[in-house]
């Protein structure tokens, strides 16, 4: 799949968009994979456009994080398809999850406490959404997370609503590359939890982030707006700002 250079000296972090919310991270020479949602159907919600990867192609994955149990981020037959001793790390009341998709090594976090996985620090932060699966289950955790590595410290917002703790989150970490979420805004009161594209840009710069890469657009439709208007929204407000728009395959070289 192609790939765009930022830098092509020194060490680089990779970041592959592969729909929707999901990304393939490689780093230190490990693969993590980031809510992976390689399915036809999220509930009962059919994708728009297909997913570009097989679960075979990212199957030998060393580490899969979830932000939260939603069924467009938290896949149970993407995950039965990755290795059986991959490391899973969650947000806290959801290991039952990958329980059920037959996983071992399951490591459930709650806002700012951290992992350490193969050398990579994994610290949960707070984001401004919600975790139930069902309607029953309102008990489910829900995360973003930073991923400190030596080539470059990335943020995973998952889903969230624009508030406070972007701020916090810069006071505590150096973020270089902030993947962020920039659908499901309309009509308007969805952006409690969701962000639009200009929600996103001031999470961007609350971050103090050094490139921006948006998730969360093209694959399933869940509110009003169409399916490609997160990406025509965000267009006129970038302004020379590092944004890096993705399309579905395509994969970033960042070097710090």
């Amino acid at each position: 799949m192609p790939s765009t250079y930022l830098s092509l000296e020194g060490l680089v972090i990779k970041i592959q968009f592969l729909g929707h919310a999901s990304i393939l991270i490689e780093t230190q020479g490990k693969s993590i994979l980031v809510d992976p949602m390689l399915s036809d159907y999220a509930f009962s919600v059919k994708r728009k456009r297909p997913a570009s990867a097989r679960i075979a192609d990212v199957a030998l994955s060393d580490l899969v994080l979830y932000t939260h149990a939603h069924y467009d981020h938290f896949d149970i037959p993407t995950l039965k398809g990755l290795k059986r001793d991959i490391s899973v790390v969650l947000p806290w009341n959801t290991s039952d999850l990958a329980r059920k998709a037959g996983k071992k090594k399951i490591i459930e976090l709650k806002p700012w406490q951290n992992t350490t996985v193969d050398g990579i620090t994994i610290t949960a932060t707070k984001v401004k959404h919600w975790g139930a699966r069902n309607v029953i289950d309102e008990w489910r955790g829900y995360l973003g997370y930073v991923i400190e590595t030596r080539e470059g410290n990335v943020f995973i917002a998952g889903d969230t609503g624009y508030g406070r703790h972007f701020k916090d989150i810069a006071e505590k970490f150096s973020i270089d590359v902030a993947v962020l979420p920039i659908g499901a805004y309309r009509p308007f009161f969805f952006r409690i939890n969701h962000m639009s594209p200009k929600d996103a840009v001031k999470a961007f710069h609350d971050l103090k982030a050094k490139l921006m890469i948006p998730v969360h657009w093209g694959a399933f439709r869940l509110s009003l707006e169409k399916i490609d208007d997160p990406i025509k929204d965000l267009l006129p407000l970038i302004n020379g700002l590092p944004v890096k728009i993705l399309q579905p395959g395509e994969a970033i070289e960042y070097n710090r």
